[in-house]
């Protein structure tokens, strides 16, 4: 179900990116707006092609559909003694969600981790998001309380 993106994915990926920011920005929220601040098709191009990229870029397919995404930031984390998975981005498509597929990709998700040797999967749900909240404690993610700063930097 999870599949990692090739070059050939782009379109694809760009698409339901977009389809995910406009979903996310029906909310105010503090995030600049990526699709007036940057552009989709160079992030993909940059790490798909960058040997040294953090980042791993995942479609996830349900027989011929493609139904969403996962995009993740692999670090070293000293408080884990190993590397982890930061669960930046995870969307599925409307017409796809209550199905089941969202917990069959975070699962393979956490295999596919387990076999690679990822100490921890960590991520962020906003507040304005309870649906996500009760998803991820389902799978006995653990909640934390923090606060995230962001200062975006000048150009």
């Amino acid at each position: 179900m999870i599949c990692k993106c090739t070059l050939e994915d782009k379109k694809i990926w760009v698409n339901l990116n977009k389809e995910f920011i406009n979903y996310e920005y029906q909310e105010e929220n503090v995030w600049n707006n990526p699709l007036k601040s940057g552009n989709l098709e160079k992030d993909f191009e940059n790490i798909l092609t960058n040997p040294n990229s953090s980042t791993i870029l995942f479609l996830l397919k349900e027989e011929e559909n493609i139904i969403g995404f996962m995009n993740i930031q692999c670090f070293y984390s000293i408080w884990s003694h190993g590397k982890v998975f930061f669960l930046d981005d995870f969307f599925i498509s409307e017409k796809f969600r209550g199905k089941g597929y969202g917990a069959r990709a975070l699962l393979e998700l956490e295999k596919y981790a387990e076999e690679i040797g990822i100490k921890r999967i960590q991520l962020l749900a906003e507040n304005t998001n309870p649906k996500a909240i009760k998803f991820y404690q389902k799978y006995n993610y653990n909640e934390q309380k923090i606060n995230l700063f962001l200062k975006y930097m000048k150009k």
